[in-house]
């Protein structure tokens, strides 16, 4: 996510993570596209990673649910501010590179561009 071209937050849809029924205005939105993608053969459990080139007219964004107060501290490895929910390629928007197609109405802000 060190390469993300932009950042978005607060989703456009209902989300409800345990007891919190407004999750979806603390899920960050990254996105860029890659030049290559990664799959497991034969599978995730007992294969190896192929590289393989993007998809075309596609970017990878990637879905990550801030974490509320209290915020939780291990030992040897910091506080969790944050989790990964989900990654996945989206078609590319016409307008804005390397940003998903029709950001504006999936996404309450866009927080930040490197372009």
């Amino acid at each position: 996510m060190l390469n993300a071209v932009h950042l978005f937050k607060g989703l456009k849809r209902p989300l409800m993570h345990a007891d919190d029924k407004e999750a979806d205005k603390s899920v960050l939105v990254y996105s860029w596209r890659p030049p290559m993608d990664c799959v497991w053969s034969p599978s995730r459990f007992d294969g190896n990673v192929i590289l393989r080139s993007a998809p075309s007219g596609r970017v990878f964004v990637v879905l990550v649910r801030e974490e509320r107060e209290p915020l939780t501290k291990y030992h040897n490895v910091g506080t969790i501010v944050g989790s990964v929910e989900k990654w996945n390629w989206v078609k590319e928007d016409p307008t804005l590179p390397e940003a998903p197609v029709d950001w504006q109405e999936r996404y309450a802000e866009k927080l930040w561009s490197r372009v």
